[in-house]
């Protein structure tokens, strides 16, 4: 038993990688005899030593090139409302990075994913996976999870896990191999998997898994968001069933890991199938219904949106009947985990609030977000910012540029503590409740209950409207079909997540992906201009006609530490604010070397280049196209881990 407890211990903190073991370290560590494998019925017969080993699970979050700050970096900021703010594509600018988020990576592109070692994204995801083979294999023998609740909550925490673990695989690699008991010598190297296989059967363990396991705050397990919960559970079989009824770039049925170049659509399963007349959301409708019938109890939607946030950049992640569902595990107590450093608002030197030069600020909405929103929508200022901090000790905040917004739903300045590197500790959300009740709002709408539909989607909808509930009112007078409830959604789900990088899948399952990266380089064309824009997905009037072309700010709120106002007010990004604002204490925005006023909204803040990173063409002034954009939805397995596996072939054309 002693040497499971370490092999654990040792797979937790710097697990190597099981599939490039050598084939006789290997057959040692799994026969029969083998000392690990014979003493697992005293580990996963004994619920403290089980539960040991489930932790275990979850610190492959935290390692160096997983999610710590490769996955969660690099993966959904390339959408139609979120981009990379430091892409470049003119003509010998783009590096690695660009490639990454701009769809113009290759399989032996020399970048942050593709690298030599055992501690690549792609391999540590399957070294996760193995640990949630071992777990349910060993619970399942030894649990007594029939009998034992406990027992069957590790099975189920086990089991959503590694269903969690497949989603991103596929999410980030379309088809990728499939593996679902521990590895043998003869299962090392195998080839990839239609991405259905995978679906059944994460959706069936979902399905199973969920009743086993304690709600948000009902035990122990659950007591923090950093644990997979019932709540998780239901929510995240929803999201895949969402996702496998949807549209996706797929190789024809049966060419799978053949080199075959696929097309935009959905499952045969779903066309004519298993999977027919609906059938993946009347699952995750179920599903959704399970977590909604909770409200008030174990989850609920956290009153002020702006308070969710604030929580979030405390580490308050007790999960007693909160928004909050499940959140990346990263280290509170060693602040484990880099999340500020991409995603909050800049700072641009050593300051009051972050003690590390240049914070935050890689990735941000696209500037047209901002018009997206209505101006009574809470969500607006939080989702959106155009300031950073300046580069001084006590720092103040200064207009940044029209072409690089920042996201506001983390900062620095909400931090109970100080950061001093690149890590942070904060846990981004993965899973909260709004997402569970928009989910449910578009299965009702799917499956013709309008009616249904209306009422989780506008328990959201009034959230963001505070005070205005009146302008609610008459916007859900104005859906009268499926179809208008559908774009409503759509158009819904971008002003609740962005940031929070969901969009990307949403826009591949609904069929539009290239379509919508298309229509935000069109009305990134049209805000330069002033123009306007009619969108051809939602219909959607955009008449950016009455914009500003130049800035103005000025300094509001109390004094800080030093004497200094440091909150900044600005007059010129709403519709009507064309001159100059009435009031004291306004200065106009000059330029970088101070000799003129700055054009804000204009063509030399939004050039060509900058508009291209959002579809990665280049320099060129012309866009991709629709297909092109497609059948480049997800990352091609790159060569190091084609190296590692040589079963493994890359299809869509990569």
């Amino acid at each position: 038993m002693k040497k499971l407890i370490y092999y654990m211990i040792f797979a937790a903190a710097a697990p190597s990688m099981l599939l490039q073991t050598s084939c006789s370290a290997l057959e040692d560590t799994l026969s029969p005899e083998s000392p690990s494998s014979f003493e697992s019925s005293t580990v996963y017969s004994n619920v403290s030593l089980a539960d040991y080993a489930v932790t275990g699970i979850y610190q492959y979050f935290t390692i160096d090139r997983s999610y710590r700050n490769r996955f969660n970096t690099y993966y959904g900021f390339n959408s139609d409302i979120e981009w990379y703010n430091s892409a470049n594509t003119d003509p010998g600018k783009s590096d690695e990075k660009s490639n990454l988020a701009n769809f113009n990576t290759t399989a032996n592109s020399s970048n942050e994913l593709n690298q030599s070692g055992e501690r690549r994204l792609f391999s540590l995801i399957y070294q996760a996976i193995e640990q949630c083979n071992l777990n349910i294999q060993g619970l399942r023998e030894y649990g007594d999870v029939a009998s034992n609740r406990d027992m069957a909550h590790l099975l189920g925490e086990s089991l959503t896990m590694r269903a969690m673990f497949y989603y991103d695989l596929i999410k980030a690699w379309g088809d990728v191999p499939a593996r679902f008991e521990p590895v043998t010598e003869q299962t090392i190297y195998i080839p990839k998997s239609d991405r259905d296989v995978i679906f059944k059967q994460i959706i069936a363990d979902l399905q199973e898994a969920a009743p086993m396991m304690y709600w948000p705050g009902e035990s122990n397990f659950t007591a923090t968001t950093g644990r997979a919960n019932r709540a998780f559970a239901d929510g995240l079989l929803a999201r895949i069933c969402l996702a496998a009824a949807g549209y996706a770039w797929r190789p024809d049925d049966g060419q799978v890991g053949t080199g075959n170049y696929g097309s935009y659509r959905r499952s045969t399963l779903v066309e004519s199938g298993e999977w027919a007349n609906d059938k993946l959301y009347e699952i995750a409708l179920e599903a959704c219904q399970d977590v909604i019938s909770q409200e008030g109890v174990h989850v609920m939607l956290e009153p002020q949106y702006e308070q969710l946030w604030r929580d979030v950049c405390t580490w308050k992640n007790d999960a007693v009947n909160r928004e909050t569902i499940f959140a990346m595990p990263f280290g509170h107590t060693t602040l484990r985990g880099r999340w500020l450093s991409n995603n909050a608002i800049k700072h641009n030197a050593v300051d009051q609030y972050c003690q590390y030069s240049s914070g935050g600020g890689s990735v941000g909405p696209i500037p047209t977000m901002y018009y997206e929103f209505e101006a009574n929508d809470v969500r607006r200022d939080l989702t959106c910012v155009n300031y950073s901090w300046s580069a001084e000790a006590n720092s103040v905040q200064i207009p940044a540029d029209f072409n690089k917004w920042y996201f506001g739903k983390y900062r620095y300045e909400w931090t109970s503590q100080v950061i001093t590197s690149t890590d942070d500790g904060i846990m981004p959300i993965v899973l909260r409740y709004a997402d569970v009740l928009l989910m449910a709002a578009e299965c009702y709408n799917q499956l013709g209950q309008l009616d249904k539909a209306k009422i989780e989607f506008q328990k959201v909808r009034n959230r963001a409207y505070v005070g205005h509930e009146s302008d609610v009112t008459a916007y859900m007078a104005r859906i009268t079909d499926k179809d208008a409830m559908l774009k409503a959604i759509m158009h819904e789900r971008a002003l609740e997540f962005c940031g929070e990088y969901l969009r990307k899948g949403d826009l591949i399952r609904w069929g539009i992906f290239g379509k919508a990266i298309l229509e935000s380089r069109a009305k990134m064309q049209a805000i330069r201009t002033h123009g306007t824009y009619t969108s051809s997905i939602t219909g959607r009037e955009y008449d950016y006609s009455t914009l500003g072309t130049y800035l103005y700010y000025r300094y509001v709120g109390d004094m800080n530490s030093v004497g200094k106002r440091e909150t900044i007010e600005m007059w010129g990004l709403n519709p009507g604010e064309q001159s100059a604002p009435s009031g004291q204490g306004w200065e106009q925005l000059y330029n970088s070397d101070n000799t003129e006023p700055d054009e804000y909204i204009a063509e030399s803040s939004l050039n060509d280049n900058k508009i291209a990173t959002l579809d990665g063409s280049l320099g060129s002034t012309a866009a991709r196209s629709e297909e092109e954009l497609n059948s480049r939805m997800y990352w091609p397995i790159f060569s190091q881990d084609l190296s590692a596996n040589p079963s493994i072939v890359n299809d869509f054309g990569y």
